[in-house]
């Protein structure tokens, strides 16, 4: 069916292994509007069965850390994400508008500790199955047996009665350490990839910061989307670009890449740095050069 000619085109991004995609390489419409997304290459969406998956030795603490810092990033918004995927929403969803707009402004909250420690005693089996093996010594044969909750491939099918419904999956999906695969509905197609991109925006900052802590120096961090006293309260200086580049012996590059920051860092902003100084590059090479 195609869409009357005075509708805008909304753009749907995928967000494939941390990596946000916004290709704008297909179209579809209604009567009502139309979108574009990226081509799907199916080979992507698939992790190999000859590797672990990649969550099977993180322990379940640094996954709740990562989870509960996504909360605050989604309440806190820095980047206008929310707010966008709410707009864009409020055009699709048969939900009215301020319905929508209070599932947003309570979404970050289901990011809490408490209610992910309640799920994982009485709903997944406890901590320590989830981490690792449980002895079995009351086994009727008299034999002692170990267990492991190992980490599933599943492909969800999501339901967009509310967005409160992609908030739970990924955070049950997180806490169960496996690959999963999320079709997102059609009267929300917008929550669950905005709830990823939180993730991949939180993520690899978060994972370094306690490994760099004990060596004492100065934790420079550059993020153009950060409220400073976001970044104070992880125990960083906020600083621009140039400042950390040109201050620091060894530079973390841990950006999520995205269409906005492709190539960002250059070979002149290179030259800035101190003679012998070195950057550690942890996010995708995309982001240089």
């Amino acid at each position: 069916m195609n869409a009357s000619s005075n509708t805008a085109t909304m753009p749907i991004c995928h967000v494939i292994q941390g990596a946000v995609i916004t290709n704008a390489e297909r179209e579809f419409s209604t009567p009502q509007v139309s979108f574009s997304t990226p081509k799907l290459i199916l080979d992507s969406l698939v992790w190999s069965r000859q590797e672990p998956v990649p969550a099977l030795n993180v322990p379940l603490s640094e996954i709740m850390d990562l989870l509960v810092e996504t909360g605050r990033w989604i309440t806190a918004d820095p980047q206008g994400l929310m707010a966008e995927t709410l707009e864009l929403s409020a055009r699709t969803s048969v939900l009215p508008r301020d319905v929508l707009a209070r599932s947003y402004q309570f979404l970050g909250g289901m990011f809490n500790r408490e209610s992910m420690e309640f799920q994982v005693r009485h709903e997944l089996g406890c901590p320590d199955v989830l981490d690792g093996w449980r002895e079995i010594t009351d086994a009727p044969t008299g034999r002692r047996h170990r267990i492991r909750a190992f980490p599933p491939r599943l492909v969800h099918i999501l339901a967009g009665n509310a967005p409160g419904v992609s908030a739970l999956s990924i955070i049950r999906g997180a806490l169960t350490k496996g690959v999963h695969l999320l079709k997102i509905p059609s009267n929300d197609l917008f929550t669950a990839t905005a709830i990823l991109r939180a993730m991949a925006a939180v993520a690899p900052g978060r994972a370094i910061l306690p490994l760099i802590a004990p060596f004492r120096g100065k934790l420079r961090a550059f993020d153009p989307w950060l409220p400073a006293a976001y970044v104070e309260s992880l125990g960083c200086t906020p600083a621009s670009l140039e400042e950390v580049l040109r201050e620091s012996q060894v530079v973390f590059v841990v950006a999520g890449v995205t269409s906005q920051n492709q190539g960002f860092l250059t070979r002149e902003q290179f030259q800035s740095m101190p003679r012998g100084a070195a950057l550690v590059l942890v996010s995708r090479a995309g982001v240089v050069f």
